[in-house]
């Protein structure tokens, strides 16, 4: 389920159901963005995806690209968590701390928090945002990404549900 001008994307499927395949890792794309009627620039973009354990084998979940305008962040493949830092500077005054975790109950959760160069805590100034009114795409726009591969033995007709909170 996605709510224009967030979006989130995963397998196809084949055939009018819809069939995916059980054997490879199933990619699963997030989409967000900073309208470009917005007054200010995020601050803070929080991401969460509940992914259900009883229909997807968290073992074997791993982290995709991760890009907000020009900038694309490559997790290791393999990670179940990431952590950096980002200077937008001088472009626009402030870093962006991304995080992101899986838990082991499935909840994804990818955090997007611009702190004060000179301090290192969340900006206060609402013009210093990291993710600007989308006027010049891709400026205001953005990705996450994960792969995950379903649980073995599931019945042929087993029900997907998907669905992230941007």
């Amino acid at each position: 389920a996605s709510t224009d001008p967030n979006a989130k994307d995963g397998p196809t499927g084949a055939g009018s159901p819809l069939w995916i395949s059980g054997t490879i890792p199933a990619p699963y794309t997030v989409e967000f963005e900073n309208l470009p009627t917005a007054s200010a620039p995020a601050g803070q973009v929080v991401i969460t995806d509940p992914i259900n354990p009883q229909l997807f084998n968290l073992s074997s979940f791993s982290f995709g690209p991760i890009s907000f305008g020009s900038t694309t962040l490559m997790p290791l493949s393999g990670s179940t968590s990431y952590s950096t830092m980002v200077n937008l500077q001088p472009a626009q005054n402030t870093i962006v701390s991304v995080n992101a975790s899986v838990d082991n109950d499935g909840l994804i959760t990818w955090t997007f928090q611009s702190l004060d160069p000179s301090t290192g805590m969340p900006i206060q100034d609402p013009s210093q945002g990291f993710l600007p009114p989308n006027v010049t795409a891709p400026q205001g726009q953005g990705t996450v990404s994960f792969t995950v591969q379903l649980n073995q033995g599931l019945a042929t007709g087993t029900a997907i549900p998907n669905q992230a909170n941007v």
